[in-house]
């Protein structure tokens, strides 16, 4: 329930990020070292190596950055 700025990096493991309102996001960068970034909130889904993904809307007024490093990414 935290809305506003999100700033997320984490080494190992697994992470679930509950975006509520995608629409309110003016940027997203997300990114996996080894695993899978599933970014169903934004349409978005990949898996493998070296996975990244990146969203524009200018309407939007937040910014979320998350990094993982090894492990799954699902931002929903």
């Amino acid at each position: 329930g935290v809305v506003g700025n999100k700033d997320v990096e984490l080494n190992a493991g697994n992470l679930t990020i509950d975006v509520g309102e995608p629409d309110s996001y003016r940027s997203v960068d997300a990114s996996v070292w080894a695993g899978d970034l599933i970014a169903s909130a934004f349409g978005a889904d990949h898996n493998g190596l070296f996975r990244n993904f990146h969203h524009q809307n200018a309407n939007g007024n937040f910014r979320l950055r998350v990094s993982l490093m090894a492990g799954n990414l699902k931002l929903r």
